[in-house]
């Protein structure tokens, strides 16, 4: 709007005066405005702060993005002795569905509300109880150096690339990979002028493996090695198994062997150059847990020795993750009766009768191990830094197996399509108007 400018000079100077007593008006309240607010702030002895305009509470932000650390505020879940009433698991109350109430509340993380039935995890020996539970100094020593040990009496090896870039910053002591996590088989003999190592520690006196594993892991208490050594050949059904693998591969000289433990736990030689299949007897120990629908020769048979022409060849053999034997044949010391592991022969009961697919995933297995049961001893819980690395393989396994899946189902994903736009997205003279 355009206002008319008077030509007379009095009353443009009059107009001039009013509107620099309208801004000199507008200054003199502020200023009281500021010292009527200063004066509030002092009766009540608070400092002046500026305040952050339309400022969320601080209990409903994340504590990712709350600055001011007299802000923040401990997380308090309560106690964790909330159980399942199906497979008696230990919950934070506030991990129940969201259709259940406290005073009725039904889990399905351990157990799929009922329809996951294992069977929980035995007792340890006393021997290995009383290390993972006593204060004394061997018991704590054998703690800090668990993982020593149990590679020292481990049956297989494994391979992995650990990512030590935290520890660098002088973070949390965990236990990190970098790529792909697997177990490997290795010959059943040692080479020419080297020691006994892994399985074949077994085939020995415990006397002698243990003088073998000393002068590979100097830190470790060698009485306690030998105490360890004789428990495991007094729970350990695989010893037997592998004593007998042995047994049969020296007394085959002169014709080509593999002997393999299959998905049924059973042993099994092929052995000449028509490679008959031939079951050998096990231990009473060793159950039959697979149906005979995978009797056949698969790629889940773990391969635990091979001889050609004569020679045993030093080679060492990846083992399937889907295989039984595949987890306690190398945590001795978290399954130390030889514990089963995952396999395919899993099922769901499915009560209600309303699950399509009733095989039991890897995920949902590992998850119900993973939960503290109420009658059940945590040996897993106490086993420290071997308690990480176990976590790590479970965790690998799944996810190396999601992958694989992936890479074998591209025909239904229809990847090419995919490989196709992203070729016609790089091109710079193209029209995405007329792109299907």
């Amino acid at each position: 709007m355009l206002t008319a400018i008077p030509s007379d000079t009095a009353l443009v100077e009059q107009f001039h005066q009013q509107r620099i007593q309208d801004v000199e008006q507008q200054r003199l309240r502020r200023r009281r405005q500021r010292s009527h607010t200063l004066e509030q702030l002092n009766g009540h002895q608070q400092p002046l702060a500026r305040q952050p305009r339309r400022q969320a509470p601080a209990s409903l932000e994340p504590l990712a993005f709350q600055t001011r650390q007299r802000d923040w505020k401990p997380l308090d879940l309560g106690r964790m002795n909330v159980q399942c009433i199906h497979c008696q698991a230990l919950h934070w109350a506030d991990e129940r569905i969201s259709n259940s109430s406290r005073n009725n509340p039904r889990f399905e993380s351990c157990c799929k509300k009922g329809d996951l039935s294992l069977d929980h995890l035995p007792a340890p020996p006393t021997l290995l109880k009383e290390l993972l539970e006593a204060s004394s100094i061997q018991a704590r020593s054998f703690r800090q150096h668990i993982r020593q040990y149990n590679s020292t009496l481990t049956f297989t090896s494994i391979n992995y690339k650990s990512d030590n870039r935290q520890q660098q910053f002088g973070e949390l002591n965990s236990f990190q990979i970098h790529g792909e996590f697997y177990h490997l088989q290795g010959p059943l003999q040692p080479a020419n002028n080297h020691q006994p190592q892994y399985a074949q520690l077994f085939f020995y006196d415990p006397a002698y493996a243990t003088e073998a594993c000393q002068r590979r892991n100097l830190e470790l208490d060698d009485g306690l090695l030998q105490q360890l050594l004789s428990m495991l050949h007094a729970c350990n059904p695989f010893i037997q198994v592998y004593l007998m693998a042995n047994e049969r591969l020296q007394q085959a000289q002169d014709e080509d062997v593999h002997i393999m433990l299959n998905p049924q736990m059973r042993l099994v030689m092929e052995a000449g150059s028509d490679q008959r299949r031939t079951n050998l007897p096990t231990s009473d120990e060793v159950a039959v847990i697979i149906t005979d629908k995978y009797e056949e020769r698969s790629f889940q048979d773990l391969l635990l020795a091979k001889r050609t022409a004569g020679e045993e060849q030093p080679v060492f053999t990846r083992i399937e993750p889907h295989h039984p034997a595949y987890m306690p044949l190398h945590y001795v010391l978290l399954f130390p009766l030889g514990t089963y592991g995952f396999h395919w022969a899993l099922r769901l009961w499915s009560t209600r009768q309303a699950r399509v697919r009733t095989r039991v995933g890897q995920r949902v297995f590992y998850r119900y191990w993973l939960h503290q049961h109420q009658e059940e001893h945590p040996t897993i819980f106490l086993a420290c830094r071997l308690f990480q690395q176990y976590v790590v393989d479970a965790w690998a396994t799944c996810d190396q197996d999601k992958l694989k899946w992936i890479q074998r189902n591209q025909d239904t994903f229809r990847a090419d399509l995919y490989q196709g736009l992203a070729d016609t997205l790089l091109q710079s003279d193209v029209d995405l108007a007329n792109t299907g």
